[in-house]
């Protein structure tokens, strides 16, 4: 058997496709504002990749760049300010953020209808209770993947998902709980985690552990979604991102997997966009 990998860019195309046919019933360009503190260098990739993104489907997208010394204060007043401004449609506040900064405070700080990352406390309590809200952007955009493209039913489906971060792992544990799939909870607590995860039809890998994940972490023929990425250096001393799955290990293993980088990114990315898309649906 030949593992089959996604193609994330051809598919984030495809999605993004949609987001333009959305924002085209809007009356105007949307406008979405990326809060950035500091001068992370995969940040400073990541809003990039966005803005560009955002800049193809017409959605008018900005990034406000804060230094680390301004401080919290500085932060929540801008983000005070973006919250009561009707011309603001969608906010994100870039993670991470410096060490010392509150990231749940800043989060909270976005109203729901505007959080499209949909990491604030009060869109997680709206999700819970099955109220509208926005999805956050990866594990929505896993679940397309799983559903949309790969096919599966998550009902009764055994899904390991490996790590339990804030932005990835715990609120897609609860997502997947929501649609009754299986969810096996795998972090760095848990007892014999190769075999538990053994159990999975669905491995879904978020823990920044570069080459984690392998195959003897894998029942034959299962799919795998890698959505950690981790900067190392090569032999060469060349700065490369890695990702939680060991790809030449798990090959003739698996199914379908996900490249890292090149797969899940450009699908969160689209879903992002999506939810900017559909911000006033939530009106």
């Amino acid at each position: 058997m030949q593992t089959q990998t996604l193609n994330g860019k051809a598919l984030g195309q495809q999605w993004l496709e949609a987001v333009a046919m959305k924002v085209k019933q809007w009356p105007r360009p949307p406008r979405l504002v990326i809060v950035q503190v500091g001068n992370n260098p995969a940040s400073n990739v990541y809003v990039g990749k966005k803005l560009e993104a955002a800049a193809a489907v017409r959605i008018t997208a900005e990034r406000v760049h804060l230094r680390e010394d301004d401080g919290e204060a500085a932060l929540h007043s801008l983000l005070h300010g973006l919250a009561h401004d009707a011309a603001t449609d969608a906010i994100i506040v870039q993670t991470p953020l410096p060490a010392g900064f509150n990231v749940q405070a800043a989060l909270d700080a976005v109203p729901w209808r505007k959080d499209v990352d949909g990491l604030s406390t009060e869109s997680a309590q709206r999700r819970a209770q099955g109220l509208p809200c926005h999805l956050p952007a990866t594990p929505a955009a896993v679940v397309r993947l799983l559903t949309e493209t790969w096919g599966h039913k998550l009902a009764n489906l055994p899904v390991a998902v490996i790590g339990n971060g804030r932005v990835v792992g715990a609120p897609l544990r609860e997502l997947l709980a929501q649609m009754e799939a299986e969810v096996i909870p795998i972090n760095r607590e848990t007892p014999h985690p190769q075999q538990l995860c053994q159990q999975a039809r669905i491995v879904i890998a978020a823990c920044g552990v570069p080459g984690l994940v392998n195959e003897h972490w894998l029942q034959p023929g299962a799919d795998v979604i890698d959505v950690g990425l981790t900067p190392e250096e090569n032999d060469q001393g060349k700065k490369i991102l890695r990702g939680d799955v060991d790809a030449l290990r798990i090959e003739g293993i698996a199914t379908r997997r996900t490249p890292a980088p090149g797969g899940v990114g450009p699908l969160t990315v689209a879903q992002l966009l999506a939810n900017v898309a559909s911000v006033k649906d939530l009106f």
